[in-house]
């Protein structure tokens, strides 16, 4: 230290340069802790400047002391974290991490992530085939353990990166149309009573596939003729109860038969006699869809000229590359989540308020409800032809009290009809020319 050099006060903490050394650092006192860092600079001022912004950060309670966390202990505490709160996502979250962020984050520091970082895992996963939705839902568990370090008393991290997602268009599209239902009621029949009474529930209900698959014999009560689901079952952890209707009475009446209340009303039977209650069945309603002309399975690699994946034979053999898929093949058409939009536009369409159709299906807000774009261009070509008709209508009365006067005479919004223009094969009517303006 120079002689000249007055003397620090005392908490203000200091600035020096280790014997033999040029780069300047700091010492300080944060936490009971003396701390010492380097400022990466041999000139002063940067030392000063980093010295001050620490102090700043103590005096503010912002201060995170400087710590060699790892990507995998935040990610443990978004997990600990969703177990705390009871999330039904617990799983899905470990599963990602195991499966495709553990690989390329689990061994780094989180100091060591930055934007550019994240962006070279997008470009890794894109290579590999995996659609935007996911990436942003495997980038997302990230951003979370961030955010919890950040929050962390004490804070384990000082900086949460910009993680960039993909935007995302979640509007819900497609819809089962009333000559596609007893088609696709005769497929579901085919396969069993199980899969016959989860379509009915699914279309008249518009439930989802792990609440239609997870019923049990208590929630069914067919002497008040009530079917339920219990309060935290939910994804809104909301409990329902709806009427059944007469369809619905002999098909689970036919579904709890000789079972016990805890039992699962959806159940296959084996080869021996015996009841298991139905878990996925996703591959299974594939098929069915397949069968009714409303989905087919496709080749996951394979495109046309115009961006279409090309469609696979009966034995699941692409025409194009020749390759046989088995579990790893695509499929593309009706989903079982799609009888949850065409329930509530087919209530919509019978004048049912917004706010029971939401009560019946498990929307909490109008907004997610409103994505499920349960509008349909058949509908919107039904008020098309409706306002048509009013128009006409309107145009006869005027007509009838002398207010129109070119009603039947071939005009069109006030344009006069032309004189027909004989032709070789037909008269045509064709508009006078006008001159072209200079």
């Amino acid at each position: 230290m120079e002689p000249n050099k007055p003397k620090r006060e005392r908490g203000t903490g200091s600035v020096y340069q280790p014997k033999g050394g040029r780069i300047w650092w700091i010492k300080y006192y944060a936490i009971g802790k003396a701390r010492r860092e380097s400022s990466g600079s041999s000139d002063e001022r940067v030392a000063e400047k980093l010295l001050r912004r620490r102090l700043g950060e103590i005096d503010a309670d912002r201060y995170v002391p400087p710590t060699k966390v790892r990507i995998d202990e935040l990610v443990q505490d978004v997990i600990s974290n969703y177990k705390l709160k009871g999330q039904k996502s617990t799983e899905h979250v470990r599963r990602r991490w195991e499966v495709h962020l553990k690989r390329w984050f689990g061994h780094r520091k989180a100091a060591e992530i930055s934007t550019a970082t994240c962006l070279r895992y997008i470009e890794d996963r894109e290579s590999k085939g995996a659609k935007p939705a996911t990436i942003n839902r495997e980038l997302a568990v990230l951003r979370r353990a961030f955010n919890l370090g950040r929050m962390a008393s004490p804070p384990k991290i000082a900086v949460v990166p910009y993680i960039p997602f993909y935007a995302e268009n979640n509007r819900r599209v497609g819809f089962l149309e009333t000559q596609q239902e007893t088609c696709l009621t005769n497929e579901c029949g085919r396969v069993g009573l199980w899969l016959r009474t989860a379509y009915e529930i699914g279309l008249t209900y518009g439930w989802r596939r792990s609440e239609v698959r997870n019923l049990k014999v208590r929630q069914v009560n067919l002497l008040k003729r009530t079917l339920s689901l219990d309060v935290g079952t939910t994804k809104n952890n909301q409990g329902r109860c709806v009427r059944l209707t007469d369809a619905l009475v002999t098909l689970l009446g036919q579904c709890i038969q000789g079972k016990q209340p805890n039992d699962a009303v959806l159940t296959r039977t084996d080869k021996k006699g015996v009841h298991h209650p139905v878990k996925d069945f996703r591959k299974i309603w594939h098929s069915v869809c397949c069968r009714a002309g409303l989905g087919r399975l496709v080749c996951p690699k394979c495109r046309d000229e115009n961006g279409k994946r090309i469609a696979v034979d009966q034995k699941r053999r692409c025409p194009n590359c020749g390759r046989k898929w088995a579990d790893q093949i695509s499929y593309e058409g009706l989903l079982f989540h799609d009888l949850r939009r065409s329930m509530a536009r087919n209530m919509r369409n019978e004048g049912v308020a917004e706010e029971v159709i939401m009560d019946i299906g498990g929307w909490k807000t109008s907004s997610v409800f409103k994505r499920y774009s349960i509008v349909n261009p058949n509908d919107t070509a039904n008020a098309i032809r409706t306002l048509e008709a009013a128009r006409k209508r309107d145009q006869t009365i005027l007509a009838a009290e002398g207010q129109l006067d070119n009603l039947g005479t071939g005009t069109i919004s006030g344009i006069a009809a032309q004189k027909p223009v004989q032709t070789a094969n037909s008269e045509v009517a064709l508009p006078t020319p006008r001159p072209l303006p200079n």
